[in-house]
């Protein structure tokens, strides 16, 4: 874990990195992992609109958010990419281990 960020722009940066982490983690299927750092995640995007109420983003620092936002859903697409065979996989276990109801 690390500081908070002091600015708005390093919220951003912030929520960046730990989508990093996600990803990694997600490559080498450390799904418990991925869920931490998607929990992290949420605390610093809600933690990010705070501070969005209380500063803004000079011109050079919108642009750099908006770079920030497209690898931030790139990553965001890889680690769905990585998790949908494990989700299908699960899901098929899952499936054949509950019995089906039966019906009167």
């Amino acid at each position: 874990n690390f500081q908070m960020p002091h600015t708005l722009i390093n919220h951003y940066r912030a929520v960046e990195l730990t989508s990093a982490q996600m990803l990694a983690c997600a490559a080498v299927a450390d799904w418990r992992r991925v869920l931490d750092c998607e929990r992290q995640c949420g605390e610093l995007i809600q933690q990010l609109g705070v501070a969005a109420h209380r500063s803004g983003l000079t011109p050079e620092q919108r642009r750099e958010k908006g770079e920030i936002m497209k690898r931030i859903l790139q990553m965001d697409a890889q680690i769905r990419s990585l998790a949908e065979p494990s989700a299908a996989r699960y899901a098929h276990l899952y499936r054949h281990s509950v019995t089906p109801a039966v019906t009167p």
